[in-house]
């Protein structure tokens, strides 16, 4: 009986225990909530501090355009007249020049960014993240045909090409005026580029009394004009030759990477930034780092991240994931899809993502634009779509026998199309 009476009074005790314990519940669940609205109210500032200070870090690079110092000006008129380029050209080099020498804006920025992603943004396996929108363009690509039937394509447009079209001194020329716009100078280099009509540029040609088309057209002065160009590169190439299979075949370059969230997809990533956020990221300007032909590449034989060289024709996959955005000039960025050309493989894949929340028909007009001009280097779009906070791009790299037609646009004119609304040249109009 005694055993039963305990075990009636130990029931008794966790009864009242629970009933005291469910009191106490119920008054610590306003307490939680609190604190839990306190913590989400604590997370969102965060966030908005940090998305603030990536726009104003954005903000004060456009406006170096917009505005430059007297110092910049005359560095970059030196610059100019020592070695004959344009005033725009020496200028867009000396702001970013400038831009790479703050250190430590670098690297507020790389860790500002690592935690928006990282803590704040959409997980990168979600269905609208941009990795996974990467990811998707790959595997249809490489794994679900996409790939075969664009080069099917291709070849069903050359024939019926020249079955249109015999051949003739004028279809040649247009040719060679083709292969010229997507920057292929006297020596053979891919990396020419020159003023890009922004609105600093505008003003100094109009108070000159000039017109658009008064700045000189030059090679870059770290073009390594020696080396073949992408198109003479891959256009050597089998189509079929190493062609990736499988996601984790693919060799992908992720320019502007900061923590390189591609890592964890099994994919033979190169993944650099000019300020990295994350260890095995690659410290890297890949507007002017030099980009070596294989032979150079394998007489070199580099061991370390130390001495990375960028490979023509190396390359299945190149991404720009938010890069163009944060590019200051039209030209910038229309030399770094140049670039872009030179390390793809014939056939590869580059893709770009850029932000935009608007809705899809505000964006349209500089979309297109952005496709006249990433074509006319030497590209065709493959995939192009409109998610809820970025415009993803797929562009597949071509032979020139593949190239969309030339347009009767000047270079200066296609460098100009890869404005931005944010930009200078867009506050002018």
């Amino acid at each position: 009986m005694g055993g039963v009476f305990s075990a009636i009074g130990a029931a008794g005790n966790k009864a009242e225990e629970a009933e005291v314990g469910g009191e106490d519940a119920s008054a610590q669940t306003p307490v939680k909530e609190q604190e839990g609205a306190a913590q989400r109210e604590a997370e969102a500032v965060k966030q908005q501090d940090l998305s603030t200070w990536i726009k104003g870090h954005h903000r004060r690079l456009r406006k170096r355009v917009q505005n430059p110092s007297p110092e910049t000006l005359k560095k970059a008129e030196r610059t100019a007249k020592q070695l004959g380029v344009s005033l725009e050209q020496a200028l867009a080099e000396h702001i970013w020049k400038d831009h790479l020498s703050d250190a430590t804006a670098l690297e507020t920025y790389a860790q500002a960014m690592r935690t928006l992603a990282t803590s704040f943004w959409k997980r990168d396996d979600a269905a609208d993240s941009r990795i996974n929108w990467c990811l998707k363009m790959m595997r249809n690509y490489f794994e679900g045909g996409g790939r075969s039937a664009a080069v099917a394509k291709d070849a069903r447009r050359r024939t019926h090409k020249q079955a249109a079209t015999p051949a003739t001194p004028a279809t040649a020329e247009a040719g060679e005026t083709a292969k010229r716009r997507r920057g292929h100078n006297a020596h053979g280099s891919g990396d020419v580029y020159s003023g890009n009509g922004e609105l600093a540029f505008k003003r100094a040609r109009r108070a000159a009394g000039q017109s658009e088309d008064d700045a000189p057209t030059a090679t870059a002065p770290h073009s390594a004009t020696s080396s073949p160009t992408a198109s003479q590169a891959s256009s050597t190439r089998d189509d079929d030759r190493g062609v990736p299979t499988t996601l984790t075949d693919v060799h992908l370059l992720d320019v502007g990477s900061s923590f390189n969230a591609f890592r964890r997809h099994n994919l033979h990533v190169d993944a650099i930034d000019i300020a990295p956020a994350a260890d095995g990221v690659i410290r890297c300007d890949f507007l002017n780092a030099p980009i070596v032909s294989i032979t150079e590449h394998t007489a070199s034989s580099p061991s370390s991240s130390s001495s990375f060289q960028l490979v023509e024709g190396s390359y299945d996959v190149v991404v720009f994931n938010f890069l163009l955005s944060y590019i200051p000039t039209p030209a910038l960025r229309y030399r770094c899809c140049e670039r872009a050309r030179r390390c793809l493989k014939r056939n590869g894949l580059l893709l770009i993502t850029t932000p935009d929340s608007n809705h899809v028909a505000k964006g349209s007009k500089w979309m297109r634009e952005w496709r006249t001009s990433v074509e006319s280097i030497g590209f065709r779009r493959w995939r192009y779509e409109k998610l809820k906070f970025f415009h993803g791009i797929a562009f597949r790299a071509v032979a020139d026998e593949d190239a969309v037609e030339p347009t009767s646009l000047s270079r200066n004119e296609l460098m100009a199309l890869m404005a931005r609304p944010s930009d200078p040249i867009f506050e002018d109009k």
